[in-house]
């Protein structure tokens, strides 16, 4: 077994001068983050197929609005501290996992207030359900947020085989769920309130569990790691507006109805870009252990290849979708053709090799323009496209909205740049 072992380092470093990464460490975390991701695309997959079979196309158009209001509250709390947290935690200083936990409960006021006031507009308008979700959203919402860091810490840690495994048993409790309540309620309210129940208890519960096994000792803590933290969360305050936007615009222009069939047009490519995220995840602890030596000709080199291969899953799903859609989504098949035209937003994969690199490097003026002049960008674009053309509107905005993304990320990183 030894010997097997040997051999395989041997042969995964003999790669390394064609694949021009570390290969030793992309076996590791790769495995375990893939995994994760995996698992992650099954369940959503079955839970979409679900929503299609029982949900009708307003209350599934509903259901999405009241997430993507409560996305706009999430948007005032301490969202960037997670990437804070990573950076520290790879660099050795884990005594910020507290500290973060801390400052993000002193700063979930105005998330609270913001869905609070929400729920009491619309008890005042007679809307119960709506009032309800907003309610309950205004204690449990927070409280996820602060509690999800443990994931961040882990990242940092590089334990990747237990935030998969968390992970998994996360994705499970919230399958069963889930699938208990579409198949036997389909109750907007019953819903919002499995989901958000679910999520919570599960962060709360594996926060818990991870503050238990990592007492650490070190309580080293870098002032400028918590005011980044905060920097970041500034930068993310516009982009996760910008995140919701179109579904907000879409619902109060075109209703519950043409929202649904926006969501089921992006949610396939929206999963494969995420399943890609794992670049992003196992780049950014690895970048900042030597931020300042990064070799960004290896940066640009990489994010070049992922051009190639993002292109070439764009052709495959386009040729795929059909099928897709009439095997899994039949009750949606006018979101096909959106969808199709929507997956040259896969380009952007290619930016989790450059942008992670701008975080690491603190280049904050650099990451205040993609993370603020852009959302700011799509906002504008997405609101007026939409009233403009509808669905097709938001199709288009976000493509731009990736697309320019992707350049911007690629233009910083150059080494050429940064001289």
């Amino acid at each position: 077994m030894e010997r097997l072992k040997q051999y395989t380092y041997y042969i995964l470093r003999k790669t390394e001068k064609y694949t021009k990464i570390d290969m030793i460490y992309a076996t590791k975390s790769g495995f375990w983050l893939m995994s994760n991701q995996v698992f992650g695309a099954a369940i959503s997959l079955i839970i979409s197929v679900l929503f299609a079979h029982y949900l009708s196309k307003d209350v599934f158009g509903t259901y999405k609005y009241i997430l993507s209001i409560a996305g706009l509250a999430t948007a005032f709390s301490l969202t960037g501290m997670n990437t804070a947290v990573t950076r520290a935690v790879a660099q050795g200083f884990d005594a910020i996992f507290k500290q973060a936990l801390l400052v993000q409960f002193k700063w979930s006021v105005p998330q609270f207030l913001f869905s609070i006031a929400l729920s009491a507009y619309y008890f005042y308008h007679a809307n119960t359900i709506y009032g309800i979700s907003f309610l309950v959203i205004s204690i449990l919402a927070p409280i996820s947020s602060i509690a999800n860091t443990y994931g961040a810490f882990l990242q940092g840690k590089k334990d990747f085989r237990t935030t998969t495994v968390y992970s998994a048993l996360s994705n499970s409790a919230y399958f069963v769920a889930m699938t208990l309540v579409i198949v036997w309620s389909q109750n907007i309210l019953t819903l919002v309130l499995t989901y958000y129940i679910i999520n919570t208890s599960t962060n709360v519960f594996f926060c818990w569990r991870t503050l238990k096994k990592h007492d650490s000792k070190n309580t080293e803590i870098l002032a400028e790691d918590i005011t980044f933290g905060k920097h970041v969360s500034a930068m993310n305050i516009v982009g996760s507006i910008a995140s919701q936007t179109d579904n907000i615009v879409l619902y109060h222009f075109l209703g519950p109805a043409q929202l649904a069939i926006y969501s089921f047009a992006t949610i396939i490519p929206e999963r494969i870009r995420s399943m890609f995220g794992i670049i992003s995840v196992a780049a950014l602890p690895r970048f900042s252990e030597k931020s300042k030596t990064q070799d960004d000709h290896g940066v640009l080199s990489k994010s070049f290849r992922l051009i190639g291969l993002s292109i070439i899953l764009v052709i495959i799903y386009v040729l795929c979708a059909p099928y897709i859609y009439k095997l899994f989504f039949p009750q949606y098949e006018s979101s096909l053709y959106y969808s199709q035209v929507y997956s040259i937003s896969l380009l952007v994969i290619a930016a989790y090799i450059p942008f992670p690199s701008l975080w690491t490097k603190k280049l904050q003026k650099e990451l205040y323009i993609i993370s603020i002049g852009l959302p700011i960008l799509k906002i504008i674009v997405s609101t007026v496209t939409i009233i403009l053309w509808g669905i097709w509107g938001a199709i288009i905005a976000k493509i731009i909205h990736y697309v320019l993304h992707l350049s911007l990320s690629l233009y910083f990183a150059s080494p050429h740049r940064q001289q």
